[in-house]
């Protein structure tokens, strides 16, 4: 359980499509959820902008959305 999000830790997948510079959640179940991390944004964005677009897609999870 992510103590700060109050939500079970989803797991993380990196996708090596090379045109993928994005990151979505999928919740697969209400207690499973992931999330897809393209290759390419990670290696376009600083650790700070990463952190950001994990935050944003935990919120993704949280809310169902």
């Amino acid at each position: 359980m992510t103590k700060a999000h109050n939500i079970p830790k989803p797991a993380v997948f990196l996708s090596t499509d090379s045109k993928l510079l994005n990151a979505y959640a999928i919740s697969l179940t209400p207690g499973a959820a992931m999330i897809v991390i393209g290759e390419k944004l990670i290696e376009k964005t600083t650790d700070e902008e990463l952190k950001a677009v994990l935050a944003h897609e935990l919120a993704h999870i949280k809310n169902n959305h």
